[in-house]
């Protein structure tokens, strides 16, 4: 992730912009977010505590974002839908 969002701002891909949202996200302590490959957007991974406070934080640093997509990641192994 860190090589990721590296490679975003010295290839001069990221705008101004998507670097704040980015820059804000990588803020918080157990955030890691960077550049999609293509286009004005990017994604954030974080493991959310019993309580919601780093769920709550993400989503705080996101408000007035147009677009947001939320999205889990299955642990278990690939298969057909």
């Amino acid at each position: 992730m860190r090589c990721s969002l590296e490679f975003s701002k010295k290839a001069g891909f990221m705008t101004e912009r998507l670097r704040g949202v980015i820059d804000r996200l990588n803020s918080i302590e157990g955030c890691l977010a960077s550049q999609t490959m293509l286009g004005e957007s990017g994604f954030v991974f974080f493991r959310n505590d019993p309580d919601g406070n780093m769920n709550k934080k993400v989503h705080d640093q996101l408000k007035g974002i147009d677009c947001v997509f939320r999205t889990k990641i299955h642990h278990g192994r690939p298969r057909m839908i």
